[in-house]
């Protein structure tokens, strides 16, 4: 299982929390306005579903459901290949179609891309002091500029809005054969001119860390010593009980206990009723998880 993470550069510690600002509850002392919150987001709360096996519907379809290789004659399949070599660039080539931008000025406020990368394993280092540390390998392999959104033009879509006047950077990963996949997704790689993408992404940046289409992304973009923000989906491990799940100790190995060994104990409360979020056997992992402020040590 191919396991993908995004990192994120130049990120903005910050500290606080927000109050919701309601009339209603200004006559109400502290104590009792925060009850009624909680009651009132206990009763209306749904559960939030947090793994999906199937595309999202806003996606463009990728994959042909027919293997059209199959059905191609030798020479049709060499005349297509062909084909793709003079559309799309070939590796070495130029893939800037333009002139390149500006370069702009740094500032505390800027946000610049991510990558993409994929875990290859773990790998023990050593500090100057003798420190032990246990860091993360993350190999980026052809990374690509695919596209560039305006902030004008990405706040009029349907993400855009929450975007606080940012642009939208989509970044690309893992070439593939252009005849695997269909047309409505092919057509997002003919502004940038690179060969189709088997991962795509967005990155939210500020108009100052703009990058034009076709640029290429390495793991220079970054240096030794920069805090980034780590995006991907953690393992699977299938449906577990409480005891792997969420490290529940269990019952009593001997003295008559039978059939409840690795069991979980009394689920009910007071009220006679199961409150939400009680730690129960379930699905395990392939969550998509978020880890903010990760040190690069070496490149």
């Amino acid at each position: 299982m191919a396991w993908y993470v995004k990192a994120f550069s130049q990120i903005k510690l910050f500290s606080g929390f927000a109050v919701h600002n309601a009339s209603a509850t200004q006559t109400f002392t502290p104590c009792l306005a925060v009850a009624c919150n909680i009651q009132c987001r206990y009763k209306t709360s749904t559960t939030i579903k947090r793994r999906k096996t199937y595309p999202f519907h806003w996606w463009a379809p990728r994959r042909r459901k027919v293997r059209d290789q199959e059905h191609i004659l030798p020479e049709n399949y060499t005349f297509l290949q062909e084909l793709a070599q003079k559309k799309y660039l070939q590796p070495g080539e130029s893939p800037l179609r333009e002139e390149p931008w500006p370069v702009a000025t740094w500032t505390p406020e800027s946000r610049r891309t991510g990558v993409i990368g994929r875990k290859i394993g773990i790998y023990p280092m050593w500090t100057n002091t003798g420190k032990r540390l246990l860091t993360t390998l993350i190999q980026v392999l052809d990374n690509h500029v695919i596209d560039y959104i305006p902030p004008e033009q990405y706040a009029t879509t349907r993400f855009g809005r929450m975007a606080k006047g940012r642009g939208c950077l989509v970044v690309g990963a893992g070439s593939a054969d252009p005849m695997n996949f269909k047309a409505p997704y092919l057509k997002l790689f003919e502004k940038s001119g690179v060969m189709p993408k088997k991962k795509l992404t967005r990155f939210l940046i500020t108009p100052d860390a703009a990058i034009p289409p076709g640029t290429p992304l390495t793991a220079a973009h970054f240096r030794p010593g920069d805090y980034v923000n780590v995006y991907g989906k953690t393992r699977g491990h299938g449906f577990q009980g409480v005891m792997k799940r969420w490290g529940m100790k269990g019952g009593p190995a001997t003295h008559g206990t039978t059939k409840a060994h690795r069991r979980l104990g009394a689920i009910g409360g007071p009220r006679g009723i199961i409150q939400k979020g009680k730690r129960m056997p379930g699905h395990m992992g392939q969550e998509r998880r978020l880890l903010v402020g990760l040190r690069v040590w070496r490149i």
